[in-house]
């Protein structure tokens, strides 16, 4: 049985890009992943993003000696698999019978801001097919 426990009863929305990525992605495509499927491979491409819309998802590192390391557990309303390279840093499967929201990668993440602060997109000018900014 998964929990979630919070000591912040007064929590509100906070606007923000995490924001407005849970909203856009809430209009996408959903999938249903039964108890135990593996939603994310690690080291598979990092094409889509994911918010979980009922259930429970673990993800995690395969350690070499075969055992895994626990990087979190993600509950209704969080958002998995954003990665800053091409592919996804951990595995992620479900722990119960699970319903995700997927979104593409492209779509949500275009226009984002690079870490010299400057604003790119794949349809501006000086960024390239990867959607990087010219130097």
């Amino acid at each position: 049985m998964v929990v979630r426990v919070s000591g912040n009863e007064t929590a509100k929305h906070v606007p923000g890009q995490l924001n407005d990525l849970a909203l856009q992605c809430a209009l996408r495509r959903e999938v249903k992943y039964r108890k135990g499927s593996e939603i994310v491979g690690e080291a598979e491409p990092a094409d889509y993003v994911y918010q979980i819309r009922q259930g429970a998802v673990r993800t995690y590192k395969r350690l070499c000696n075969g055992r895994r390391q626990i990087s979190a557990f993600h509950l209704p309303g969080d958002i998995f698999g954003v990665e800053d390279g091409k592919v996804h840093r951990f595995a992620a499967d479900a722990l119960v019978d699970t319903t995700v929201g997927v979104a593409t990668r492209r779509s949500r993440l275009s226009g984002r801001v690079e870490p010299s602060g400057r604003r790119c997109s794949q349809r501006r000018e000086g960024a390239d097919a990867a959607g990087n900014c010219a130097a």
